[in-house]
């Protein structure tokens, strides 16, 4: 994650009122290795590491078969997404993975926090400064998405305050950039048919394809030659709802996006006129009400 991006909630809110509380560690990085292959299919392997930097532990590793490059990776809070290519289906996959400390049953806390001893050990690392060597080791939920098109670099959307969704930037050789929602692959949709509690929080069944809606591409009809590896920045605006985006790899491409929508912009056909009337009226109405009530209370007090 980078320096810029910001946390609105540790806690992911479940369906039945449960909490999954996130594991958030800033020292996370992402190293990724390939070794040979050690059969006669000549394919190779990629392994995905989640190390903490300053500890030094692995707190997740995951290998992928007949796999190799282009590999582009991201962390975002919990989340680690990684595209390689599958060089047996000839097809580009993304590994998304979620860390998460634990969870808390909806009737476990109180108004006064927890409600017995059990959750207990989260309370106090709450309270508690963060810190790599005294840490447990989180639970990894993973699960594996296809995307149609080949996948040359990631990136992800940031905004000044976090409270916008954090959507994830693909750049595929076309020459495009789409947006993707996270919740396309999020590791925790069901394989089978979500139950009543999944649907209330929104998850989906999982289906290993990604649909990519074209309207979602933020290049728009512009295209950005692949001639050389292309390069994407993120950088929060001064609204909340904005983020721009700069690639850069033969050419330079700048856009501003919205990933919740302009939730704290006023329509383009908004009424300025008549919001200025409602204020001069209401300002008019204030002023004739405070004289009525001097008025009331002098002549009360003169009797």
């Amino acid at each position: 994650a980078g320096q810029d991006d910001k946390i609105v909630s540790n806690v992911v809110i479940m369906g039945d009122d449960s909490l999954l509380l996130k594991y958030i560690n800033p020292n996370l990085i992402v190293i990724i290795t390939q070794s040979d292959a050690k059969d006669d299919s000549g394919y190779s392997t990629i392994h995905v590491n989640i190390v903490d930097s300053v500890s030094a532990k692995v707190i997740y590793r995951a290998s992928h078969e007949e796999a190799g490059g282009p590999v582009s990776s991201i962390v975002i809070e919990n989340n680690i997404v990684v595209a390689y290519w599958n060089n047996k289906a000839k097809r580009t996959e993304i590994s998304s993975i979620s860390l998460y400390e634990g969870m808390i049953d909806k009737h476990s806390l109180g108004p006064y926090g927890f409600s017995n001893g059990k959750h207990s050990r989260h309370m106090e690392q709450a309270k508690e400064a963060f810190s790599s060597f005294s840490h447990e080791i989180p639970i990894a939920m993973q699960k594996t998405y296809v995307m149609p098109r080949k996948v040359l670099t990631l990136q992800y959307s940031i905004t000044s305050r976090g409270i916008s969704n954090k959507d994830i930037l693909v750049a595929l050789d076309n020459g495009q950039i789409f947006v993707l929602d996270r919740r396309q692959i999020n590791p925790r949709r069901p394989i089978n048919p979500p139950m009543p509690r999944e649907k209330e929080e929104g998850l989906m069944q999982y289906l290993p394809y990604v649909f990519m809606n074209p309207t979602q591409c933020v290049t728009f009809n512009s295209t950005l030659p692949t001639t050389r590896p292309i390069g994407m920045h993120t950088t929060p605006a001064l609204l909340e709802s904005t983020t721009m985006i700069l690639t850069h790899g033969l050419d330079v491409h700048f856009v501003r996006m919205s990933s919740s929508r302009g939730f704290d912009l006023l329509a383009p056909d908004f009424n300025y006129g008549l919001l200025l009337l409602i204020l001069a009226g209401m300002a008019i109405a204030l002023h004739t009400v405070r004289n009525m009530a001097k008025t009331k209370a002098l002549n009360a007090g003169w009797k």
